[in-house]
């Protein structure tokens, strides 16, 4: 059982998440609208990035890059040279994106060897063959 102020602290916590959660869930709704709206309307980016048949087009922004780096036979790369692949392999940037690519990626390899996905080294990136 607990107490009145451990309630309400749990409710009110609970109550947040639910706030969380409704505004997540309504970003993902946009988004899907975003990218059935660039379907329908036959975006370059889209018909890009999600028609190609070497099974690169279809991935996301993180696992493009981790297939660049799995696919460069255990050699580093920079995040220029990342990006620079992936977009050689046909990958578009999302469409309406307002960040570069590059920034977008630099990060995302930054945060993938925060949590031990990639390996780093003089600001070159590594997969990880054992990382899931």
């Amino acid at each position: 059982m607990f107490t009145t102020s451990t309630r309400r602290e749990l409710e009110g916590e609970r109550e947040r998440l639910k706030r969380r959660m409704s505004a997540i869930d309504q970003l993902l709704a946009e988004d899907k609208i975003d990218h059935l709206n660039a379907v329908v309307m036959g975006s370059p980016e889209v018909a890009a990035n999600g028609n190609g048949d070497d099974g690169f087009s279809d991935l996301g922004l993180r696992d493009a890059a981790r297939k660049v780096l799995e696919d460069n036979n255990g050699r580093g790369l920079k995040p220029k040279a990342v990006v620079e692949r992936m977009e050689a392999l046909g990958f578009k940037s999302q469409t309406g994106a307002t960040t570069p690519l590059i920034t977008r990626v630099r990060n995302e390899l930054w945060r993938m060897a925060r949590r031990g996905e990639l390996r780093s080294n003089k600001g070159a990136y590594f997969a990880r063959r054992d990382a899931g």
